[in-house]
């Protein structure tokens, strides 16, 4: 059987999607020029992806509902695939600067992918300066999480610049007829009739979980979950889209992890919290504590065909409401032990009641969120969505052209209007920052300001002397 149906998870991505909140991620990669013109890169890249289908089902399969919306919908094999459907080609005006891929970038965002397709595409943007191009996908987040989008690429991509094509390389398999609505509905009754029997289990198990958080915070007392400032990060979104990217050297997160006994996701929630409150500071006011940032951790069984999220998500306190560098890495690394230790208290709730959850009752509720505005009157959950995802360690390579940056990008939604993704690449660690401007103005001011709050650790490990920061 090749169809298999979406997870509560996938489904929710997929029926939490509005108009105005598309919720595909993407990434931007900018590769070097190699002098051949626009028109011979996009025929390689196309010739190199098209080399790479027959081994990557994630891209040749499309969603099919269940009659009378009963179930979950399932992937197929689409029998109509047409690369050239999901294959762009777009031009950068003069200068061909940062501004500029930004601004295309933007716009890619903002527009929803196609349903009756697979749910992808990419796009080769043309005209960057000194010749270089650039390779932006996009994919619905119902068809991958952050780990699976960096395995997609790195399934697509070279490790080595002279790479040549396999002279038994396996052809495009024939696809597998779609399930006919009967066997959709047989499958649906089988899942229904076991509802009863899960969801009771679910109830017992989501008691045992409020018991175990209560005896924390009467133990602690303070409660383990955090609790979120309202900000305008959490105002209602529009359709618009802001896109900004950035990176630092990887050695010099790691030279100031080594330095304060921490690790690089510790250094990056510091950087992110540093760069959140100068951003706030310019822009409105500095909450009195910390922000709470969704942060997804990957599960370890993932789907074996690629399709799917395979994540949980921690809540993690980022503290903005610090001045002090240092002080800001300290209360990080506490906050991200803290945010596990929660975690373990709860445990996978989250995928285990999106099982249970109608699709229709998902996209109902959040319909009526949106319609109602509610994500200017509701008490925020969370103030932004921030993930780290370490990517490949070494160069890669395009259709013989070299990957010299890589950018991930997520997604953003009503009462959540900021997403920061970074991710490892051959040496770098990059960041991307989208947010609508009508909530969140000025994001290109926040990838330059976590960059500036690496640099500012850095000079503070370089001046400090040994003993102090052994001690720290």
């Amino acid at each position: 059987m090749s169809w298999r149906r979406l997870s509560g998870m996938d489904a929710a991505f997929l029926h939490a999607e509005t108009g105005d909140a598309p919720l595909h991620v993407m990434g931007a990669l900018v590769l070097e020029s190699c002098g051949r013109g626009p028109r011979e890169d996009f025929r390689r890249i196309r010739a190199q992806i098209e080399r790479r289908l027959p081994g990557l089902p994630i891209l040749r399969r499309k969603l099919v509902q269940v009659p009378l919306g009963l179930a979950r919908p399932v992937w197929v094999d689409d029998p109509t695939f047409d690369l050239d459907a999901h294959l762009r080609r777009a031009a950068l005006p003069a200068p061909g600067g940062n501004a500029e891929l930004f601004e295309a970038i933007a716009r890619m965002a903002e527009v929803p992918l196609h349903r009756d397709r697979p749910l992808w595409e990419f796009w080769v943007v043309e005209g960057l300066e000194g010749g270089r191009f650039a390779l932006v996908a996009k994919i619905h987040h119902a068809a991958v999480d952050g780990i699976g989008g960096a395995q997609l690429m790195c399934a697509l991509l070279d490790v080595d610049r002279n790479a040549h094509p396999s002279p038994t390389a396996e052809s495009e398999p024939e696809p597998e007829a779609a399930p006919s609505s009967a066997t959709l509905l047989a499958d649906a009754a089988l899942s229904l009739g076991a509802q009863p029997l899960r969801s009771a289990w679910q109830v017992l198990r989501t008691t045992g979980m409020g018991a175990r958080l209560a005896l924390a915070s009467l133990s602690k007392r303070k409660s383990p979950l955090p609790s979120a400032p309202r900000t305008q990060l959490n105002g209602r979104v529009t359709s618009r889209r802001a896109v900004a990217l950035g990176s630092v050297p990887l050695a010099d997160v790691k030279r100031v992890k080594n330095a304060y006994a921490a690790t690089v996701n510790h250094v990056v929630l510091a950087a992110c919290a540093g760069a959140l409150r100068r951003y706030l500071g310019r822009h409105g006011a500095i909450p009195r504590q910390p922000l709470v940032a969704a942060v997804p951790m990957a599960l370890s069984e993932r789907p074996a065909d690629g399709l799917g999220n395979s994540l949980s998500a921690l809540l993690v306190r980022l503290p903005v409401h610090l001045a002090d560098p240092i002080e800001r890495l300290r209360a990080a690394r506490e906050a991200s032990r803290d945010a596990m230790r929660t975690h373990e208290l709860i445990g996978n709730q989250i995928n285990e009641w999106a099982d249970l959850l109608s699709p229709t009752l998902v996209a109902g509720a959040v319909a009526v969120y949106t319609r109602l505005g509610l994500a200017e009157h509701m008490p925020p959950v969370v103030n932004l969505v921030m993930s780290n995802v370490p990517g490949p360690g070494t160069p890669l390579y395009c259709a013989g052209a070299r990957v010299t940056a890589l950018h991930p990008i997520g997604p953003i939604y009503d009462g959540c209007a900021l997403n920061l993704t970074v991710m490892s690449y051959d040496g770098s660690l990059g960041i991307g920052a989208i947010g609508c401007p009508d909530a969140v103005p000025g994001v290109e001011e926040i990838p330059l300001a976590f960059e500036a709050s690496v640099d500012e650790l850095l000079q503070i490990v370089a001046a400090a002397s040994p003993s102090i920061a052994a001690a720290s």
